[in-house]
């Protein structure tokens, strides 16, 4: 994220780790078709693989090529967000692999804020 935007998410890891679906909003990065006008909410099916050295210590990493070819990457699923909880609905089994939902999470995003560090 630049430092100029701010995101909003939930995330669940699908297929054994595999693929992570992800309903997400920020408006400073235009990826999808199926952006929502006020807010900016879509949906994308990332690809995921054991993390390089640029993603030392983490479980996992976005394969940023082959989440560009999945047809899933920008599709325009069927979401509702209440409070904290989203409800994704008719998600084809194809999209995701077939191991099912192993872990669900909501997570928000903000670029550094003036006069504070990464490490902030």
């Amino acid at each position: 994220m630049d430092s100029k935007s701010e995101g909003f998410g939930y995330g669940v890891l699908i297929n054994g780790g595999n693929n992570l679906l992800v309903a997400v909003t920020h408006l400073s990065i235009d990826d999808s078709w199926y952006e929502k006008i006020l807010t900016g909410f879509h949906t994308h099916v990332l690809a995921l693989i054991k993390p390089t050295a640029a993603c030392t210590g983490e479980n996992f990493e976005v394969d940023l090529e082959h989440s560009g070819k999945n047809k899933a990457f920008d599709v325009d699923y069927a979401w509702e967000v209440k409070v904290n909880k989203i409800t994704v609905k008719n998600v084809p089994v194809a999209d995701l692999g077939d191991a099912g939902v192993e872990v669900s999470a909501h997570f928000g995003l903000a670029g550094p804020r003036p006069g504070l560090t990464a490490l902030d």
